[in-house]
């Protein structure tokens, strides 16, 4: 498949690493990267919304208060 260059607007196939007419570098990231990106962004949140949604929940004095119970008894109830 054909692209245009960024630089030139030559004509660049989409496996060339570069322009053949004016030398500009062509990067493609592998179809992998954006799947692993998008994995990254749901984990981060999955793992973030729900201490989220109980700080909203709860207020910061009960989760405050929480927090202080756990340290000084060495874990979760």
């Amino acid at each position: 498949m054909l692209i245009q260059c960024r630089e030139c607007t030559g004509r660049v196939s989409t496996n060339a690493r570069w322009c053949p007419h004016c030398g500009a570098r062509h990067f493609r990231r592998p179809s992998w990267v954006k799947w692993l990106i998008i994995f990254v962004i749901l984990a981060t949140a999955y793992w973030w919304l729900p201490p989220a949604a109980a700080f909203a929940y709860w207020g910061s004095k009960h989760v405050i208060a929480f927090a202080v119970n756990w340290w000084a008894n060495g874990g979760p109830p």
